[in-house]
């Protein structure tokens, strides 16, 4: 085997034993992305192209999530009610939410006598869309890069804690 295939072949197997040894967490598809600095703000839906992109990818290796999606930043995860958090701090977040979690408390609402109007208040305080319902976990990922600040919404219908 010549020295150059030799080469190949190691960079070939610590590139697999190194993907080989994270989990995927979440893949989470945006469709919308805010951009905003101090002098403006725009909003834009993204194309199938731009989903692809800018998609968000949360692994795990040795207990530590990664967010794989931006510069594989090491991330903190908390829980918190129906809403799961990663942090990377000085970076930004992605704050995921469970869509049956949601529906839960919703249900538990109405069986304790919240009426339409106040499940509707509900929803609204949580800045709910109808499309994130649609989906099992919709998602905002916050990027702060100096003063410039990115948020993608999305959603994904899979998350491996």
């Amino acid at each position: 085997m010549t020295r150059s295939l030799q080469l190949t072949a190691a960079v070939v197997l610590l590139t697999f034993t190194h993907l080989q040894a994270r989990t995927l967490v979440f893949k989470g598809t945006p469709i919308s992305r805010v951009s905003l600095t101090a002098e403006q703000a725009n909003r834009e839906d993204l194309t199938s192209g731009q989903q692809h992109e800018f998609a968000l990818l949360i692994t795990k290796k040795d207990g530590k999530y990664i967010w794989e999606s931006r510069e594989s930043k090491e991330l903190i995860k908390v829980d918190a009610g129906t809403f799961t958090h990663f942090i990377s701090p000085a970076t930004g977040w992605v704050k995921i939410g469970h869509t049956s979690q949601f529906l839960e408390v919703l249900k538990m609402a109405k069986a304790s006598g919240v009426g339409e109007e106040g499940l509707k208040l509900l929803i609204g305080q949580n800045h709910l869309s109808d499309w994130m319902l649609e989906h099992k976990y919709f998602y905002f990922e916050v990027i702060t890069q100096g003063m410039f600040v990115g948020i993608y919404y999305g959603f994904a219908d899979e998350l491996d804690l």
